[in-house]
């Protein structure tokens, strides 16, 4: 029992820290500086549209984030 509680905890405990095993593989929810390690396909290669996103709309979202 006392196992189980101890592989439920390292569980949770890894989901909700940054680790060096996080940090040194590919993890496309982990983001620094504005990019990702994880090697992901261009949407040209998949046959779709680049995602556009407007200035103002960045601007509005960075600026919400800093208040």
């Amino acid at each position: 029992e006392n196992e189980d509680l101890r592989a439920i905890l390292k569980q949770y405990l890894d989901g909700i820290t940054i680790n060096e095993d996080a940090l040194a593989g590919n993890n496309p929810l982990l983001i620094v500086n504005q990019r990702s390690n994880a090697v992901l396909p261009r949407p040209a290669e998949q046959g779709q549209r680049p995602v556009v996103i407007e200035a103002a709309q960045v601007t509005r979202t960075l600026a919400r984030q800093h208040v």
